[in-house]
């Protein structure tokens, strides 16, 4: 690896516009293999966010990161859901995907969460977990045993890999979301063969659905009223269906969910501790506007799972794990693991 490469990478892509895919992988691998120094990496990752979207690009990137990362014992899980978004769309909303993830484990399908402390928002999947008592530095051999015995476990990023430590110092000066954050979504540790993958943005539901289609993966890319990482219940969602080798296209609206509107005000938090908070009642049954955009959200991730055939199906099926106390039970139980 000279040390003009990915100068040249950068200077050819702002001169003409062209993007090498073997040249990029190349050098994304000398990246994450330790093998660029400090300048050299944040000219290769301010490249890549001039960059034009590249799903292929994408999907072999975060390929390269699962090669080298840390992994469940029966890695991979194809049966199994992740619920890990884009983040980024400093919504302030509680921990959506998180809750989703107990009552999806409640409804009998397998879930892998994959989650990091939080960049962007309030309170991170881990930060919140940590604080409701749950481990989130389970070893591999322990996260799969716990996912063998209660059909859940969440996988701490930096845990799994850390290699990508030296880099956090370097991102964090440069100021801007880089490819990492593109990636983190697709790097589930237990190979989960199904994404509910939330994206902050319209633009991006095709990059994350074809990246998704090129790891052989199925699952629903969705933005939230143009805005959000999360179903929403005040706005149109864009979907994409990632389904037996082919994308499919689709709108919801709140209507479609049997659900009456919530207002992004209704779901901000202010801290981790309110966010802890909210995810406690709802797991009790308590019937607030957070609670339908948990059902939202979990109905769009049973069908991405094939366990309903549409979201009004969902939504009673996620009431009634509520209801009946199971996706507290779960709760309950991972709280006694690993102490």
């Amino acid at each position: 690896m000279t040390d003009n490469i990915p100068f040249f990478f950068l200077k050819k892509l702002l001169d003409t516009n062209i993007f090498d895919q073997s040249e990029a992988i190349n050098l994304f691998e000398a990246l994450i293999d330790g093998k660029l120094d400090e300048t050299q990496t944040a000219v290769f990752l301010t490249a890549l966010a001039f960059c034009p979207e590249n799903p292929v690009f994408l999907a072999n990137a975060a390929s390269q990161v699962l090669k080298r990362g840390q992994k469940l014992p029966s890695f991979p899980h194809k049966d199994a859901i992740d619920t890990c978004g884009t983040g980024g769309d400093y919504s302030s909303s509680f921990n959506i995907s998180t809750t989703v993830a107990f009552i999806l484990a409640a409804c009998e399908v397998p879930v892998i969460k994959h989650g990091n402390r939080s960049s962007s928002s309030n309170s991170g999947s881990s930060d919140v977990l940590q604080f409701l008592g749950i481990r989130i530095d389970l070893s591999p051999e322990s996260a799969e045993a716990t996912f063998k015995n209660l059909g859940i476990c969440f996988c701490f990023a930096p845990q799994y890999y850390p290699f990508l430590k030296n880099l956090a110092p370097i991102r964090k000066k440069l100021g801007f979301r880089t490819i990492f954050n593109q990636i983190g979504p697709l790097v589930n540790p237990g190979g989960a063969g199904c994404h509910l993958l939330g994206v902050s943005r319209n633009s991006f539901l095709d990059l994350f659905a074809n990246a998704i289609l090129a790891m052989d993966k199925k699952g629903i890319v969705v933005c939230g009223g143009g805005r959000m990482d999360e179903v929403v219940l005040d706005a149109p969602n864009e979907l994409r269906i990632i389904h037996s080798g082919a994308i499919y296209a689709s709108t919801l609206f709140s209507s479609d969910f049997g659900l009456n509107p919530v207002s992004m005000n209704e779901i901000r938090v202010n801290s981790i501790e309110d966010s802890a908070g909210l995810i406690v009642e709802i797991l009790n049954g308590r019937k607030t506007p957070g609670r339908d955009v948990v059902l939202a959200n979990t109905a769009v991730a049973l069908l991405a799972a094939n366990k309903v055939k549409n979201v009004k199906d969902g939504v009673e099926l996620a009431k009634f794990a509520i209801d009946q106390g199971k996706a507290k039970e779960i709760f309950e139980q991972l709280k006694t693991l690993g102490v």
